[in-house]
């Protein structure tokens, strides 16, 4: 079943990304999640489709509740949540990979807003996998037709990574 856009949140305040470039401003964080939650409406209207929120386990529910008050956000469910995705939108999560194993279509989101650690980490799967990258600093049109054919014609990509980076045997994933 592909019944759901299935987005994945990144932590902004990474203890990473904090060791390297601090903590955000205020004001900073509240435009990135008002472009970010702009976006998200506007492709869930586009694609005509529920959009789930999945926030890390380390996150606040609660918190996160607060920041995407238009749509359901859940927590431990994200395995679930990509299952059932018809399509998979985050940033450098590693639960991208389990998308990509799905092959699921997958959209990346950017932003200058989130800093270098993540402008930095959000290059591997566009690079690795040539999935679709889009940048919420701008407006985006979005064109039904257009998307869904740019996001289709990419999921062949999907079949070289498993094959050369997640399976690592004929009929075996790299992990035991």
């Amino acid at each position: 079943r592909q019944k759901y856009i299935t987005f994945i949140d990144t932590n902004l305040e990474h203890e990473t990304k904090i060791e390297y470039e601090g903590k955000f401003d205020k004001k900073r964080l509240e435009t990135y999640y008002q472009r970010l939650n702009n976006f998200l409406l506007k492709l869930e209207r586009v694609l005509n489709r529920k959009l789930i929120i999945c926030v890390h386990p380390n996150y606040s529910l609660e918190a996160s509740k607060r920041i995407y008050k238009k749509f359901k956000v859940v927590k431990y469910q994200t395995e679930k949540y990509v299952r059932e995705a018809f399509l998979c939108v985050g940033f450098s999560s590693s639960s991208i990979i389990d998308a990509i194993f799905l092959k699921k279509r997958i959209l990346i989101l950017d932003s200058i807003l989130m800093g270098k650690h993540h402008n930095d980490t959000n290059k591997i799967y566009p690079n690795a996998v040539n999935v679709l990258k889009l940048s919420i600093d701008n407006e985006i049109y979005l064109k039904k037709t257009d998307l869904l054919n740019e996001l289709n014609k990419r999921i062949k990509n999907n079949d070289k990574f498993i094959k050369k980076k997640i399976k690592v045997e004929k009929n075996s994933i790299g992990v035991r």
